[in-house]
């Protein structure tokens, strides 16, 4: 299970997706992403489990509203290294 991991680096296309994945999905939702054909994280509620430790917003297509979003996650209790 993804939240047995300490570190977990998130990138996301979409970021409505990482939100979703973060703090997980109501049962309807949880339904509709059944039908998809890639591995999604759904249902999880990351935030649970992890904290947001640093974040970046990647615009690799400028000009364009497609952006990427990279979030460093934490397993919560976790002393960060240094």
């Amino acid at each position: 299970m993804v939240s047995n991991y300490e570190d977990i680096l998130y990138i996301s296309c979409a970021p409505l997706s990482l939100l979703r994945d973060l703090r997980g999905e109501s049962e309807e939702e949880r339904r509709q992403s059944a039908d998809r054909k890639f591995l999604s994280l759904a249902g999880f509620g990351l935030v649970h489990t992890h904290k947001v430790v640093d974040m970046c917003v990647l615009d690799h297509f400028p000009g364009t509203r497609h952006i990427e979003v990279a979030v460093h996650l934490q397993r919560r209790g976790t002393d960060e290294k240094g």
